[in-house]
């Protein structure tokens, strides 16, 4: 009896860690998509201003409309839209963002 339960516990653990990989892989996928995204954010405030943390702001705003509402069931990922809704929110809506451009230097 103890055979099998030791083996039935060896395949439980083979099979979370097997769950916990494919995770980490989607998570590392979507990692590196958002870090993309956060480069070209900066790229292009660095650029184009203000303005354009507004034009995205509004663009994550359609997108993801249940932003603040959103619940999200046990084991669904958040998409990439609301990752950044929740990274660029909190610093942009509260008038906390700091341009890299310094008023010095665009005057």
């Amino acid at each position: 009896m103890t055979v099998r339960w030791k083996q039935r516990d060896i395949h439980e653990k083979r099979e979370i860690r097997k769950l916990k990989q494919q995770h980490l892989i989607l998570e590392l996928a979507m990692n590196e998509s958002l870090l993309k995204r956060m480069d070209n954010l900066i790229t292009n405030t660095a650029q184009r201003g203000l303005s354009f943390i507004s034009s995205t702001m509004e663009q994550l705003r359609i997108a993801v409309p249940d932003f603040q509402g959103k619940q999200f069931k046990e084991g669904e990922q958040p998409s990439e839209d609301h990752v950044s809704s929740h990274n660029q929110l909190p610093s942009c809506g509260r008038g906390r963002f700091k341009s890299p451009i310094s008023p010095q230097a665009s005057a």
